[in-house]
């Protein structure tokens, strides 16, 4: 009986398996849907700190920019109280004075309205003439208190820089001219400056909230232009509006917040904090968007090192049980799957061969050791169904040798020939035999050629009989021997003698009437130096010179002209003739052909 108990415990027990995988399956999705709502929470967290960040950032580059606005006034009015005749020297130490004060200027500067720099902590670029740059004109042409937008500026040519600038205002009884506007105050701020600023901030914002990993910011101005960003020269220091990226759009649009998207330049998935400087009046140019980004999976870093001690924890508890579990079912698994993946390979492996005969135009059988057919092409079929042969298998499982050595009638010649090859190849006398023999159907005659060849499977033989037709080319070959016979025939029937020579002077034809005038036979002239033979010893050189001179430049033989000229016959004596050659170009080089009349 414990056959039997132990048959239907395992019956009864077969459940358990996935009982457990079930539950453990509950148990993991539980797990991730959790973990899913803490990571929101932490990426909502983690937005809403980041948006603070590019609020703090742009309220504080905002108010830095609004105290420089107040600077280049009280500078106006200081500049304005001291004498013109003294201007020169005091205006240039009290602007040094400033600039001691307020190092992150960097350049300030007095313009008199001509365009002239009067005064500046650059001392080299005093007396530079700036008359006749558009940014002077603008301002000339209506003084008034300006703020001007990042740009790569003349007066701070080596880095980008904010300006300010205002009219100095002269009072009437201190002026010698009626124009109240005497000169002009220019600062410019760099933005190496404000860079400082924001990166001094960003740190206070990492120290306070506990950032494992550093801020990136980006500000842009109101048309989306990088200016200041924590990796200078990168990828992004573009326009980031036009690039498409969302939070940049976002943030010129005067909203606050956050979203995730991809990081342009190392494309991993990041969290972006937005804010735009308050809008002041004064400031209008600038409206510059702050962006404050940190990577994603540093944010969620702690939930994942959770995640990663719950699975190692869960694998040491559960792998052990699973395993033993198991490991029954695996090697029956383990054997079917074996026999199945070679069910499966011998299947692929018959497909592979067949679709690789099918794709050849030549009709292909494969036959075993024995002359049995064991495979055949789609050429091999369909040319079987357009010559009304009632197999339906087309000849697979037929002994071909059979079928061979059965023909009679018409063609049963040349298929007890091709038995033969195949038997010569089988039994190692041959590696390829290869024949010729038609097969013409009721309304076209056509031509094969045979060729069988074998190959070995480890220790089986088999043998490929490829059929190809070659009307098209044995038609072509009888067409080409009857032009060249007809082209022999006429030659020979001239009135004129017919003499060809290659590009080497050596003769390759002659013809009957060429023996009769110049009494040398055939068989004696091919090959020779026609020069040798029927030029006069005297022009032979001539000749040969220009023979090498027309292979060189196309020049050098009277071509195509009927000439009356003196030849040599083989009894040493001259020859009036007449000749007309014609040069003709074939791959190998050029063939001259000449008719020459006895005079």
């Amino acid at each position: 009986m414990e056959p039997t108990t132990r048959s239907y415990s395992s019956q009864r027990y077969a459940w358990l398996p996935w009982l457990l995988v079930a539950q453990t399956g509950v148990l993991v999705v539980g797990i991730f849907f959790a973990l899913s709502k803490v990571e929101g929470r932490l990426v909502a967290q983690a937005g809403y700190e980041l948006e603070q960040a590019a609020r703090e950032v742009a309220e504080k580059l905002d108010l830095l920019l609004f105290e420089r606005y107040g600077d280049i006034q009280l500078l106006a009015g200081a500049l304005a109280e001291i004498r013109e005749t003294k201007k020169g020297g005091e205006w240039t130490a009290l602007l040094k004075k400033a600039h001691q004060a307020y190092p992150m200027y960097a350049w300030m500067g007095a313009l008199d309205i001509d365009g002239r720099v009067m005064a500046a902590t650059d001392g080299t670029t005093i007396g530079l003439d700036f008359g006749r740059n558009a940014w002077f004109r603008g301002l000339a042409a209506g003084p008034a208190l300006r703020v001007h937008d990042v740009e790569l500026h003349e007066l701070t040519p080596e880095k980008d820089s904010v300006g300010f600038s205002a009219p100095v205002r002269i009072p009437s009884e201190a002026r010698s001219t009626s124009d109240p506007v005497q000169a002009f105050v220019v600062t410019r701020l760099s933005t190496a400056e404000l860079s400082a600023i924001v990166t001094r901030t960003l740190r206070e914002i990492e120290v306070r909230e506990g950032y494992r990993q550093g801020l990136e910011y980006h500000v842009l101005t109101n048309r989306g232009r990088v200016i200041i960003e924590a990796v200078p020269n990168s990828a992004e220091s573009a326009n980031l509006i036009d690039l498409g990226v969302e939070s940049a759009r976002m943030a010129q649009s005067g909203r606050t917040g956050f979203l995730q998207e991809e990081h342009r330049r190392r494309q991993v998935p990041v969290l972006t904090g937005y804010a735009r400087m308050p809008v002041r009046k004064e400031l209008g140019v600038f409206g510059w968007g702050v962006l404050i980004r940190i990577d994603r999976e540093a944010v969620l870093a702690p939930i994942h090192s959770i995640l990663w001690k719950v699975a190692i924890g869960g694998g040491c508890l559960f792998f052990p049980l699973w395993g033993g579990l198991f490991w029954s079912t695996h090697q029956l698994r383990r054997h079917w799957q074996q026999a199945e993946t070679a069910q499966q390979a011998s299947a692929e492996s018959h497909l592979f061969l067949q679709f690789s005969l099918d794709a050849l135009t030549s009709h292909l059988a494969i036959l075993d050791e024995h002359g049995t057919i064991l495979a055949v092409n789609k050429a091999w079929r369909r040319f079987g169904d357009q010559n009304q042969l009632r197999d339906t298998d087309h000849g697979v499982g037929k002994n071909y040798l059979n079928i061979c050595e059965s023909s009679s009638g018409e063609g049963s010649e040349e298929a007890q020939h091709v038995a033969q090859g195949i038997r010569a190849v089988l039994q190692g006398r041959q590696n390829e035999w290869v024949g010729e023999y038609p097969c013409h159907g009721p309304n076209e005659q056509r031509w094969f050629l045979v060729r069988i060849s074998k190959f070995t499977m480890g220790e089986k033989v088999r043998v490929v009989v490829d059929h190809q037709n070659v009307t098209e080319s044995r038609v072509a070959f009888h067409a080409l021997q009857e032009s060249h016979a007809t082209t022999r025939t006429i030659v020979s029937s001239a009135l004129d003698a017919h003499i060809a020579m290659d590009q080497d002077g050596m003769i390759v034809g002659w013809s009957a009437k060429a023996e009769e005038i110049f009494g040398w036979a055939a068989h004696e002239a091919a090959g020779q130096p026609l020069a040798n033979l029927i030029v006069p010893p005297g022009y032979r050189e001539a000749h040969e010179r220009g023979l090498k001179r027309f292979l060189v430049d196309g020049a050098g033989l009277m071509l195509g002209k009927r000439l009356e000229i003196e030849g040599w016959h083989k009894e040493g004596r001259p020859l009036p003739i007449e000749l007309t050659i014609a040069a003709i170009k074939q791959s190998r080089g050029y063939l001259f052909s000449a008719f020459a009349r006895d005079l």
